[in-house]
């Protein structure tokens, strides 16, 4: 009798096994209750699902409709978590003719209240997770990814991990960082160039490499209990070659150009009135790279399925904004529908696009609610200021003029006008994709002091790039892999532990604390983080502009002069200056009484504290 009920419950373990193993995925995976749309699509795949009827064992979830497509691998059903629906575990079965073959216990938790978003009060450090530290040495190759670890190849997966940026946590609050922008840590199982996160294998899940989900997690937690926040790099645009759905797409219109056309990536033809429909087409369909399939988000059921998987990582994570990779190649107004779907459900939450064109008015174009967008609105607040990084990185670099110099960055400031809110851009000096800054001026600590010196007090929310901090070198026509270097220390095996003020170089302490002494004074400036910008058109090799509210003033000098030194009359600021009292020289920390006149070095920044 014991040996027949032994038979009895294998055979019933393996009768469940075989129904789950039709199942393949169910995505989104799991969902919350509470939430403002109370509707939900699934995504099941599996062998030959679409034959099947699927059915709540209890009921109280509701099944408004269910899509069949041509590929009969796929399912599409549509659902209503009502007010009445509780948290727990409910039963999902697959009924054909009569009987269960497959089943999925679909968990249903509460919905957070925690509010979310960043602002200019916030200094972002964007990392890359490969190339900044490896917490553990252990994950560095995994036996299920195609790509394993090799720090000898400047183009491949280094090690660096999840654990390694948590292990790191307390520098950057000493450094005064405030949020974490990292490259995208998704499953990437691609042949090689797998590193840099951008060719997604699956949009649910963790680079095994990196760690997974709970460490993401963990990583976000941490963080916001260190005062930190954290922002997401999302890619709606495209996925990788090797994303599982490629290898049984469930439509043929899922993905665009099959024919594998390359975009153009001419961004500016989606605002140009002139544009061909040619080009248009080109650049929005056409893929990014060849490994990287364009999506399609016209087709209803991917964008839906785009617009859940980024509210599922705001629910499960708690992460406190997003960066949407190339915005302007995806379709404008699926890119309208996912930011307002999003923050529908989060108000507070921050959308950052990332609109890398050389014009303020292209760019002007993506941002919400923009005076010159021709009707049209993207609901993103929040954009990438390219035009301002090459006013600044050229800028530093031009003798001054009419036009060049220090007059790039005014000019480029005085057309503010075309944004609906200039004060929201996301302004940098570096990022991942450009030459390392220290090395586009020239590795002159004057012009890198200048640089960073406007970056932390000029308007708009600053980021820097992980390395910037030590003056990192790298240029970008001389290989991804030499801009996107390991930074020193973050592997037990490196030579030295530039994390540490005697791993450093002289100068990289010289850069490190110049940095350190702006990010943490920034934290407590108002004027810096709420006030609003007056500047003054430059004149002989200077540019002076001020930060300032109702209490409190910021003043910049700048100097762009290789070898001349300065002295400015003060007259030509009363308008600012005589609403404050005495200053304070934020970089020496001598106090400033005379407000005649200003002496500055040449080549140089100088930052002015002033207060009613």
């Amino acid at each position: 009798m014991k040996y027949l009920v032994t038979i009895l419950i294998s055979m019933l373990m393996m009768s469940v096994s075989a129904q789950n193993e039709r199942l393949n995925r169910i995505e989104p995976p799991n969902w919350w209750t509470g939430m403002k749309d109370n509707s939900l699509q699934l995504l099941v795949h599996g062998e030959n699902i679409g034959q099947t009827m699927p059915e709540f064992k209890n009921g109280e979830i509701k099944i408004v409709d269910v899509h069949r497509l041509k590929n009969n691998n796929y399912l599409f059903i549509d659902l209503e978590i009502g007010s009445n629906v509780k948290p727990g575990t409910y039963n999902l079965q697959f009924i054909e003719n009569g009987k269960i073959t497959a089943e999925y216990d679909y968990n249903l938790s509460e919905k957070s209240d925690k509010k979310r978003g960043f602002s200019a009060a916030d200094l972002i450090y964007l990392v890359m997770p490969d190339r900044f530290a490896n917490g553990n040495p252990k994950n560095d190759s995994h036996p299920d990814m195609i790509e394993k670890a090799d720090r000898t190849n400047p183009n491949g997966r280094h090690g660096g991990d999840l654990q390694g940026i948590i292990n790191h946590l307390d520098y950057l609050k000493d450094l005064g960082m405030t949020a974490l922008w990292l490259n995208p840590f998704f499953e990437n199982n691609m042949d090689d160039y797998s590193y840099h996160g951008y060719a997604i294998t699956d949009f649910y899940n963790t680079d095994a490499r990196f760690g997974d989900n709970d460490l993401y997690k963990k990583l976000v937690d941490e963080s916001h209990n260190k005062g930190m926040k954290v922002i997401m790099d999302v890619v709606v645009n495209h996925c990788g070659i090797n994303h599982w759905w490629m290898k049984d797409l469930p439509s043929e219109d899922w993905i665009n150009s099959h024919k594998k056309f390359q975009t153009n990536y001419r961004g500016s033809v989606i605002a140009d009135p002139h544009a061909s429909k040619y080009d248009r087409n080109k650049f929005s369909s056409g893929w990014f790279v060849e490994t990287m399939p364009d999506l399609n988000q016209n087709n209803k059921f991917l964008a839906k399925y785009l617009i859940q998987n980024m509210i599922w990582w705001i629910e499960f994570s708690g992460i406190d904004g997003l960066r949407m990779d190339t915005q302007p190649y995806a379709e404008k107004d699926f890119v309208a529908r996912y930011a307002q779907r999003i923050r529908e459900e989060y108000p507070d939450f921050t959308i950052l696009g990332e609109t890398w064109l050389q014009k303020v008015a292209l760019t002007a174009y993506f941002q919400e609610n923009s005076p010159v967008s021709q009707g049209y609105n993207s609901h993103i607040p929040t954009n990438t200021d390219f035009p301002l990084y090459y006013a600044i990185k050229d800028g530093l670099n031009q003798e001054d003029g009419w036009t060049s110099g220090l007059a790039q960055i005014y000019y480029v400031l005085a057309r503010d006008f075309l944004y609906n809110d200039p004060f929201q851009n996301v302004i940098f000096i570096d990022n991942h994709d450009l030459d390392r800054f220290y090395s586009s001026v020239d590795e002159d600590m004057r012009k890198y002091k200048m640089g960073l010196g406007i970056l932390l007090t000029m308007r708009g929310i600053p980021m820097l790039y992980y390395g910037d901090e030590i003056a990192m070198t790298g240029l970008e026509h001389t290989g991804h892999g030499n801009i996107r270097k390991d930074f020193p220390g973050g592997w037990k095996e490196d030579e030295r532990n530039a994390f540490t003020e005697k791993g450093r170089t002289e100068r990289e302490n010289e850069a490190f604390d110049f940095i350190r002494k702006l990010a943490n004074w920034r934290q407590s400036s108002e004027a810096i983080s709420k006030g609003g910008l007056t500047h003054f058109v430059p004149d002989n090799n200077t540019y002076v502009y001020f930060r300032h509210t109702d209490n409190e003033a910021v003043m910049v000098i700048l100097n762009n002069n290789p070898e001349k030194d300065r002295t400015i009359d003060g007259e030509r600021f009363e308008e600012i200056l005589s609403q404050y009292g005495t200053g304070k020289d934020i970089l020496t920390g001598n106090t400033v009484t005379d407000k005649n006149t200003f002496n500055i070095k040449a080549k140089s920044i100088r930052i002015i504290e002033f207060k009613k």
